[in-house]
């Protein structure tokens, strides 16, 4: 027999294929034609690269807000080593991915080593890596004549068809380390009640380093992605950085809100899928990017916050 929440997270899935089967017959059949399509999932790859990474890291409670500041930095140093060094994609995918996981594991040492809380360190951490990204974008320009590298010779996992296997071997491993591995239910164990899980015997700080390193991966194989797709990227400070992860943030919430249905991995990527197709129907019924999108994602955020706690009764933090 379905529980409530069960028989309400179907409700959902069937209300968003509702939305969209209306939306495409408003736009004149242009939201399922085979190009929109692929625009959709191509625009789906980042947001799900970098809400597994944030899978890996938030499900063990840290709430890392420095993953934006990473994967900019991350992608920008991967640009550097694949172009200005000339080490080709081994170059772009190994700098940005080691980055992504230094970076990463920073925030997470601030956060369980000092006993700071998780989000005021990655608040710290975010704004050192956007400093470091300034520095580096004003050392590219004496030395190189352009503030950061640009991409024009690497754009192969940003596109189709390369951004689509990207993607595939992505849900791949996210749900086999995620559910299949001792890490994975691990770290699974200790995001649901870490004292049980200690009394259990696992070691929760080994667990939650694991994992963040696995979610560094990912984030890494996002700044990939992300300066593949824009072919060149500008550097950011005041914690602008944090606009880049909201749709992440989103799938992750939607994620979260399906998880009777799907494991976190695929429902992560389902979830971008959908955030992906919401903001190409905008884009199909001419809201202007910027502001106009900008307020349908923060209420997106808080709609699929509002979904992922129903019938929660203990005090969110």
């Amino acid at each position: 027999m379905m529980t409530k929440r069960l028989k309400s997270q179907i409700g959902l899935l069937g209300g968003l294929v509702v939305v969209l089967i209306i939306c495409n017959a408003i736009s004149g059949g242009r939201l399922f034609t085979g190009d929109n399509i692929r625009t959709i999932v191509t625009h789906a790859v980042f947001p799900a690269f970098a809400a597994w990474g944030m899978c890996f890291i938030f499900s063990s409670g840290l709430i890392d807000l420095s993953v934006g500041a990473n994967i900019l930095l991350s992608a920008n140093v991967g640009a550097f080593m694949g172009c200005n060094i000339g080490l080709g994609y081994a170059g772009l995918i190994l700098g940005a991915v080691i980055c992504a996981v230094i970076c990463t594991q920073l925030s997470t040492h601030c956060a369980i080593t000092l006993g700071v809380p998780a989000w005021i360190s990655g608040l710290g951490v975010a704004l050192v890596l956007e400093a470091i990204l300034s520095w580096w974008s004003n050392m590219a320009a004496d030395l190189y004549a352009e503030k950061l590298p640009t991409m024009n010779a690497y754009r192969m996992l940003g596109k189709m068809p390369g951004a689509f296997v990207l993607l595939l071997l992505g849900l791949a491993a996210a749900y086999i380390i995620f559910n299949k591995t001792t890490l994975g239910i691990n770290l699974q164990a200790v995001g649901g009640n870490a004292h049980v899980a200690e009394t259990m015997g696992i070691k929760i700080r080994k667990t939650i380093i694991l994992a963040t390193v696995v979610g560094g991966v990912f984030v890494g194989f996002a700044a990939v992605n992300d300066i593949s797709f824009a072919g060149k990227l500008d550097c950011t400070s005041g914690l602008s950085s944090l606009n880049i992860i909201f749709k992440s943030l989103a799938a992750t919430l939607l994620a979260d809100s399906i998880a009777n249905i799907f494991s976190k991995p695929v429902g992560i990527l389902l979830s971008s899928l959908a955030v992906a197709a919401l903001f190409n129907v905008l884009t199909l019924f001419g809201v202007p990017s910027g502001t106009g999108q900008n307020i349908c994602l923060g209420a997106v955020v808080i709609f699929c916050g509002i979904l992922s706690h129903l019938n929660c009764r203990e005090v969110i933090k």
